[in-house]
């Protein structure tokens, strides 16, 4: 029983960065998730609202069906590399290069012809959503390939980072929506957050590149 407990007070000490950071920043995540479409909601009508939401929903498809399942085999496998750097490295490029490749062409075929696609498969009162989908296609691939490498910071006990990452887009989501609606339209408000969205994951790439 002494053993355990002192086994427990060290596993606590190690890991107490988890409980501090983790779960303040996956709040934040699902915090901007929830609050970015009440943001729209005050600063657009409805229609807006609703074709941002139905374009997102439908661009996150790729990141539910291959990101999430890539987040955590990903971290399984660093966690058995850890001490091994080199093969860490291996590991991260590897993760990296598939996620490149396989969101890629989704992506692309959206970015080109999202509008028209929308009006084919949903009809035409849905081509605008397909033109804000268009502008958000290249944040949201950089999220499909940034989020299963965001786990590196969990692995090597850097959930500090990733916490200033979630908070950094939260805040930079909201001033870019914000900042368009005053100095311009609906498509600026979608194009600025999804800048300041493709900086923030670009910044998760290199700074978890950096911690192994």
């Amino acid at each position: 029983t002494e053993v355990n407990y002192k086994y427990s007070l060290l596993a606590a000490r190690e890991y107490i960065n988890f409980p501090k950071y983790i779960l303040w920043a996956e709040f934040i995540m699902t915090l901007s998730q929830q609050f970015l479409p009440i943001l729209f909601t005050s600063l657009y009508s409805s229609a807006v609202v609703g074709l941002y939401a139905f374009s997102n929903r439908i661009l996150r498809i790729p990141s539910i069906l291959i990101s999430n399942s890539v987040w955590g085999v990903y971290r399984n496998e660093a966690i058995k590399l850890k001490g091994d750097k080199s093969q860490m490295l291996v590991l991260y490029k590897k993760t990296f290069k598939h996620l490149v490749y396989w969101g890629f062409l989704p992506f692309l075929v959206i970015l080109l012809f999202g509008e028209g696609i929308f009006i084919i498969i949903f009809g035409s009162p849905w081509g605008k959503s397909g033109v804000y989908a268009k502008i958000m296609s290249i944040y949201l691939y950089t999220e499909f390939i940034s989020y299963p490498l965001s786990s590196t910071f969990i692995v090597f006990n850097k959930q500090k980072i990733y916490l200033f990452i979630q908070l950094s887009t939260l805040i930079l989501g909201v001033g870019g929506i914000i900042m368009g609606k005053f100095i311009g339209d609906d498509y600026l408000s979608i194009l600025l957050f999804s800048v300041f969205g493709i900086i923030c994951n670009v910044i998760s790439l290199v700074l978890s590149y950096k911690t192994i």
